[in-house]
């Protein structure tokens, strides 16, 4: 699963999937590998660096918005949207409970429920 389409969740995406020499899936939001890019300090790209197409070779890709039940009492979120979140504004609490970002929008997220 890939929660989000920045280079650093994605970069060894292909490698990953040849590996298993086989195509197995790929549950992702469907903007995930479009271009994204960051304005400050410079222009520059941070978003996949891989095309859709090039994925799909190795990978069956599964896109949706939607939750989506992995298996019995574990699901996606399904897209969380940027007016919904906004990091360091609320934000995303990171596992030890600290706030990550700057007030920064977070669209495009997907998260996995677990039981408690």
């Amino acid at each position: 699963m890939i929660s989000h389409g920045h280079n650093d969740h994605t970069g060894g995406l292909l490698e990953a999937l040849r590996s298993c020499g086989r195509r197995i899936p790929v549950i992702l939001h469907p903007d995930a590998l479009l271009l994204k890019l960051k304005t400050v300090p410079a222009l520059r790209a941070i978003g996949a660096p891989h095309r859709w197409e090039q994925v799909e070779e190795v990978g069956c890709l599964l896109a949706t918005r939607e939750p989506l039940a992995l298996v019995v009492g574990v699901q996606t979120s399904g897209e969380v949207p940027a007016h919904d979140i906004i990091r360091g504004a609320g934000g995303i609490p990171d596992p030890a409970g600290r706030t990550r970002g700057a007030g920064r929008p977070a669209g495009g997220y997907v998260a996995v429920h677990l039981p408690t």
